[in-house]
């Protein structure tokens, strides 16, 4: 099962394109805090640094994914000391043109594109709140593929020529690079070892679990079931699932279930409150809405009066 595949389904990420940096060293500048901002760096190399951190470099070619809404600056270098906000005729000129240009003396050109992916879905912290602070897909090094400086060439052409449908053309552009990272992140077993559910599916006993949850959360699934499938004893496989997931399996199975649920009552094309509690495992609505409510902080109707039908 394409687990990540389903989870963008539910949360019908969408690129938008901000615009265009054209920067010349010395440089420092603070973005204001946008939960979803990207970054695609075209040419050169800048210093990225998120909420007070250690900086981290950026080369030509790579994509960056700030999924929370911690503040961060991009610098010419690693000690840039003054730091400061992009002014009123920088901001003016940046929504009407779509540019920002600032030339800060003698130091290297940097080009870089801005942009943001926007989750309407509520229950997109499904996968927001267990992302690091960046997540990365690099040009260069162990990971890096001929095709990713190929769509930042491409979309470097779009920017710079502007021809009809080029945001559209860059939008989508930004969103196979946005998959790739994720898919890229997930692949790393999750280096920095914070249990998640993100983690728990690269797990060689827990993940296939998981995965099952995913494809069925209307079964009546239960810890011993799981267990067994997994090899492994109902008090161990409990204990091994909290430890990389974070959770209880059971408490894991109803989330995944709210948010199927949440997909189907905001849809295009809505479904009834009865087949969806059957849908998603349970026999009766009173069951399903106390469920519903406990998860997602809102009763359904609530819910559905807080959605744009156009989602």
């Amino acid at each position: 099962m394409d687990v990540l595949g389903d989870i963008l389904r539910l949360l019908r990420t969408e690129g938008h394109i901000h615009g265009r940096l054209e920067l010349r060293g010395p440089f420092g500048f603070s973005f204001p805090t946008e939960g979803g901002h990207f970054l695609i760096v075209t040419r050169g190399t800048c210093f990225l640094t998120i909420d007070g951190k250690e900086a981290a470099a950026l080369e030509g070619g790579d994509f960056v994914f700030l999924p929370t809404s911690k503040p961060f600056s991009l610098s010419s270098s690693d000690d840039v000391e003054h730091v400061r906000d992009f002014n009123a005729d920088e901001a003016e000129s940046y929504v009407r043109t779509g540019v920002i240009a600032f030339d800060g003396g003698a130091g290297a050109r940097v080009s870089l594109v801005s942009g943001c992916f926007t989750f309407p879905a509520p229950e997109s912290y499904l996968l927001i709140e267990h992302l690091p602070a960046a997540v990365y897909l690099q040009a260069s090094g162990p990971h890096a593929t001929p095709w990713t400086n190929g769509i930042v060439q491409l979309i470097v052409h779009e920017t710079t020529h502007s021809g009809l449908g080029a945001t559209a053309v860059i939008d989508r552009l930004a969103e196979v690079l946005f998959v790739h990272a994720l898919r890229e992140h997930f692949g790393s077993a999750c280096p920095d070892r914070t249990p998640s559910w993100l983690r728990a599916l690269t797990d060689p006993r827990i993940g296939p679990s998981i995965r099952s949850i995913h494809s069925d959360p209307g079964r009546g699934w239960t810890v011993d079931e799981l267990a067994r499938s997994a090899g492994m004893s109902r008090s161990a496989f409990a204990a091994r699932f909290k430890a990389v997931a974070g959770t209880t399996p059971l408490e894991h199975l109803t989330r995944w279930r709210m948010a199927r649920a949440a997909g189907m009552m905001t849809g295009t094309r809505p479904a009834k409150l009865d087949v969806i509690a059957a849908a998603v495992g349970y026999e009766s609505e009173s069951s399903f809405r106390k469920a519903f409510r406990e998860v997602m902080g809102a009763s359904p109707s609530e819910y559905r009066g807080r959605v744009p039908e156009s989602r």
